[in-house]
């Protein structure tokens, strides 16, 4: 009897602790692609930097006073060619302020298992990037630090990533 008393309760407090952000908002979704050398030395971090429109008018439909805040809602890196990411200790991706140079962290993976394969998803921030993504361009910095030398050239590697664009009413 208690058994059945504790599960109950354990199976409610799971239910009514499962809270989804309701706030009504439109996501912003985003991609680039970029190469990895062969022969990458591992005891440094490398640094691929990207300028990329907004398209804040075709996501907002020109309506950025309604904006609250816009948050990163996924970020995924994928190597197209199917081989594995077993070499990559840590991914970090950032969005650069263009005005101060300062980074803000806007999806991080750290202590990557070897047996990743060719898919990393990458932990989202809490960081509000509605200053950084309502003008015409953001820069967007991904850091990768090696485990161990990139065995061959990884031609294809896709960021793809999105933002939530939370609304008022």
């Amino acid at each position: 009897m208690r058994n059945s008393l504790l599960i109950i309760l354990f199976g409610i407090l799971s239910l009514v602790s499962c809270r989804t952000d309701d706030a009504p908002g439109i996501d912003m979704i985003y991609f680039e692609e970029f190469r990895m050398q062969a022969g990458l030395n591992p005891f440094v971090t490398h640094f691929y930097e990207f300028t990329i429109p907004t398209r804040v008018d075709f996501f907002l439909d020109n309506d950025v006073e309604r904006v609250d805040r816009i948050t990163n809602s996924f970020a995924r890196l994928t190597n197209t060619e199917g081989a594995s990411y077993d070499f990559v200790e840590s991914v970090i991706v950032n969005i650069i302020d263009t005005e101060t140079g300062n980074a803000f962290e806007a999806a991080f993976r750290e202590d990557i298992p070897f047996d990743t394969g060719n898919t990393l998803d990458l932990i989202p921030s809490l960081v509000d990037f509605k200053d950084y993504l309502t003008g015409d361009l953001f820069t967007l910095q991904i850091r990768i630090r090696l485990r161990a030398s990139t065995p061959f050239s990884i031609e294809r590697n896709r960021l793809d990533f999105g933002f939530k664009a939370v609304i008022t009413e």
